[in-house]
């Protein structure tokens, strides 16, 4: 609903989904919205309202470690652009 929203106002927000596994092995696969915006590429997490981006707005890559807001550190295998956000 927000990316729905964000873009009648003419915001560049999408929606991403992940494929991941936390450090402790369990699984973590989650959507969350995305959004273009002056600085660069920046994520919201809609149940919670976290805003967070990583080094220099870049978008998430597969194959990598990131620290997820109130998650902590998840390998990415998968990323998906679900909503396109560009």
């Amino acid at each position: 609903m927000l990316a729905f929203h964000a873009k009648l106002m003419g915001w560049d927000m999408g929606i991403v989904g992940i494929f991941a596994k936390k450090a402790d092995g369990t699984r973590f696969d989650h959507a969350f919205n995305a959004i273009l915006c002056a600085e660069g590429l920046v994520y919201v997490e809609p149940q919670t309202d976290a805003v967070w981006w990583y080094e220099n707005h870049s978008e998430i890559t597969p194959g990598k470690w990131y620290n997820y807001p109130d998650v902590g550190q998840i390998y990415v295998e998968q990323y998906i652009v679900v909503l396109l956000y560009e």
